[in-house]
């Protein structure tokens, strides 16, 4: 039977940019977590940062044997490749169709690296499509048509690629769109919580269209300021965010992948600890109906003080 020990937490290196490899298992492994998702270098969306980590899709072969068994005697995983790759482009035609085939040309590297490493999941964003011309339906076509093929190359390995719920993509009617087009085990949803609800998506209207096909979560909270028209970070619980139902969705689909923690609300050693035990918490009160119910209705008293 599932249970909270089933649940795994990972944090990503956005939240400890700072720290090699090494570091970063034995960080993981003392503040509460069994993975780490390396976030890859490369412009992107929500910027690029520095990474003390230093993989890449071209570390050599024998570098990434090395880590991997570095890695693997702390029993710590790699729980996510973290690409910056965006697969919306320009429209389709020539310029779009170049830049997509480039994004499916290194997404097949990132797959590789991932495979080396022993990661079973590869993010990937689907891009901006509302800023283009043509209509919606052919733009997610050109999504999906560029994702299939790599998915097909993923599918000779033990590594899924998965759409980060972002951007244009916080809409996940169109993730769900893209999922039913590429049909495929290897590949599924980053459902990053905040971004659908920002968009004034529940978690679960959220759930519904994305439910069986979710394989990592993004974890990073925000409150509201000026009247609504701007976000500020916030430690889980003290923003807008609702975790706790999120979470109970995924404990009663028995959710096997990471819930992974993207914070830089202060030093890594202080944060990180905090946000392992909250989401423990969460996690306990997620199986237990009564505690979950007063969880619930916590969940609501801290938005309402947020917004005060």
């Amino acid at each position: 039977m599932f249970s909270p020990d089933d649940f795994k937490l990972s944090f990503s290196t956005w939240s400890a940019p700072e720290l090699s490899v090494p570091q970063l298992a034995e960080a993981a492994g003392s503040y509460g977590y069994t993975g780490v998702e390396l976030r890859m270098p490369g412009e992107g969306p929500g910027g690029s940062i520095e990474h003390a980590h230093g993989v890449t899709v071209d570390t050599s072969p024998a570098d990434l044997t090395e880590i991997r068994s570095a890695i693997a005697g702390t029993g710590i995983e790699i729980s996510c490749i973290a690409t910056p790759l965006e697969f919306g482009g320009p429209a389709p035609g020539a310029e779009g169709d170049d830049a997509r085939q480039q994004a499916v040309n290194d997404l097949k590297r990132y797959v590789t690296l991932a495979e080396a490493l022993g990661s079973k999941c590869v993010r990937v964003f689907g891009g901006s499509l509302l800023d283009k011309e043509g209509e919606l339906a052919g733009l997610v076509d050109a999504v999906s048509d560029a994702l299939s093929e790599a998915v097909s190359f993923a599918e000779q390995t033990s590594v899924s690629v998965l759409i980060e719920t972002y951007g244009d993509f916080a809409n996940t009617k169109f993730v769900r769109e893209v999922v039913k087009q590429v049909y495929s085990e290897h590949f599924g949803v980053l459902w990053d919580v905040t971004h659908p609800f920002r968009a004034l998506e529940t978690p679960e209207e959220s759930y519904d269209n994305i439910s069986g096909q979710v394989k990592h979560v993004h974890i990073h909270d925000h409150r509201y300021v000026d009247e609504r028209l701007r976000l500020e970070p916030a430690m889980i619980g003290e923003g807008r965010v609702p975790f706790q139902q999120a979470i109970q969705f995924l404990a009663h689909d028995g959710f096997e992948g990471f819930l992974s923690v993207e914070t830089r609300e202060g030093p890594p050693d202080e944060v990180l600890p905090l946000h392992a035990k909250i989401l423990q918490d969460m996690i306990t009160a997620a199986f237990e109906p009564e505690e979950a119910e007063e969880a619930e209705e916590a969940e609501e008293e801290s938005v309402e003080e947020a917004q005060e």
